[in-house]
């Protein structure tokens, strides 16, 4: 198997983990945001975050003819190959940097994974919140002749 191959693919693996580290940024800023309740920040993030998924996939795309190129010189399908057969077949000297690769990926994916689900929780929260003040408006309407709320003009 060519070693250029390896290096190609090491280095796209590379740039993918430094966009995943990018979009791990914006998920703080996100959270920021969330807590702190600044909509305007919150919605500036939502494009930043599109794009950068958006280069994610184009980078994964650009990996599949690589990876192909690979698996065929390995008699596999390449959707047969996986991370660890890549590794296992890589050259000597370069199984190390596949190592080192793996467990910042695995750290960046995990951090991804808790800050996601801390910013669900979050969104959530706020979403009850809102319905709560939602039925709490338009509920308060007390005895006979008092207008609710929501039906004065302003």
């Amino acid at each position: 198997m060519e070693r250029e191959c390896f290096i190609r693919i090491l280095k796209l693996f590379q740039g993918e983990l430094d966009l995943y580290r990018e979009l791990l940024d914006v998920l703080k800023k996100e959270k920021k945001s969330l807590v702190e309740n600044n909509i305007v920040r919150l919605s500036s993030l939502i494009p930043l975050k599109e794009s950068l998924i958006r280069k994610i996939k184009s980078s994964e795309e650009a990996r599949h003819p690589i990876m192909a190129e690979i698996a065929e010189d390995m008699g596999l399908e390449v959707g047969e190959l996986t991370y660890h057969l890549l590794r296992q077949n890589a050259p000597d000297d370069l199984k190390g940097d596949f190592d080192k690769f793996e467990r910042e990926a695995l750290s960046v994916v995990e951090e991804i994974k808790r800050i996601n689900a801390q910013n669900a929780d979050l969104v959530t929260e706020a979403a009850g919140y809102v319905k709560f003040l939602i039925n709490v408006i338009t509920e308060s309407s007390g005895g006979e002749g008092e207008i609710k709320i929501l039906d004065k003009k302003l």
